[in-house]
């Protein structure tokens, strides 16, 4: 019927898009099966807290404040490549706020609706199959002359018809659920929505700061007292 092969797209909808949406947050398959294993073995030493996904916006700026401080704070360079190393130390803070954000307006519903609402739905179409076969193998066996009687066969076949109204109501259920399914898109989209946001205004502040430090350089003799005093903001994640 219709309502069963719409219920079946759901089904397969949910877990591609499952998948497919944590490979987006997380691109890097190597990253994210050594995650699996590091994860999985601290469960099984009862260890509870987890290991974060190393976002390349984070490597890259752990990388260039490294190498920022080796130059020196003599160094305009190594201050600017510093200064750029803790605008994607706060990016990568955000993409985590931006992971925990879909896990739980997108993905978290999303399995919910497959755990409870497809997992009934595929309950009772196993459960109508097998009243099916039930009712089919009696009506045989009436027709064949073996001993079911009268009162077996309508008892197989309101199992039966029982099951397939159960079946039916519970995928109606599913299928009726829309509104929730677009409120739940809408979690989404605001949650990369904000996540750009702020990615754009730590962007605009670190153009700022290198801006800055090129006036610096570039007119030392017009601004020394500024250059002395001037250093990269810290910034705790």
């Amino acid at each position: 019927s219709c309502s069963m092969q719409k219920t079946d797209v759901i089904y397969r909808l949910i877990d591609d898009v499952h998948i497919k949406t944590n490979e987006f947050l997380q691109p890097n398959p190597a990253s994210r099966a050594k995650l699996w294993t590091v994860n999985n073995l601290s469960k099984m030493r009862g260890q509870v807290k987890n290991t974060p996904y190393p976002q390349p916006e984070g490597v890259l700026g752990e990388a260039m404040i490294k190498y920022g401080k080796e130059l020196g704070e003599e160094s305009n360079f190594g201050a600017a490549l510093a200064d750029c190393g803790e605008s994607l130390r706060q990016m990568a803070g955000i993409k985590y706020a931006l992971e925990d954000n879909i896990k739980q307006n997108f993905l978290d519903p999303l399995t919910q609706i497959k755990e409870n609402d497809i997992k009934e739905v595929l309950a009772l179409r196993k459960k109508t199959e097998n009243r099916r076969l039930d009712y089919d193998c009696k009506k045989r066996k009436k027709s064949s002359g073996s001993a079911v009687t009268e009162e077996e066969l309508r008892l197989a076949e309101e199992k039966f018809e029982e099951s397939k109204s159960m079946t039916q109501t519970a995928m109606t259920r599913v299928l009726s659920n829309e509104l929730e399914h677009i409120t739940h898109l809408c979690g989404f989209a605001e949650g990369f929505l904000e996540y750009h946001r702020q990615c754009y205004e730590i962007l605009k502040e670190m153009m700022k700061q290198l801006n800055d430090r090129y006036v610096c350089f570039k007119c030392p003799a017009k601004i020394d007292w500024y250059c002395c005093i001037y250093k990269p903001s810290k910034v705790h994640l």
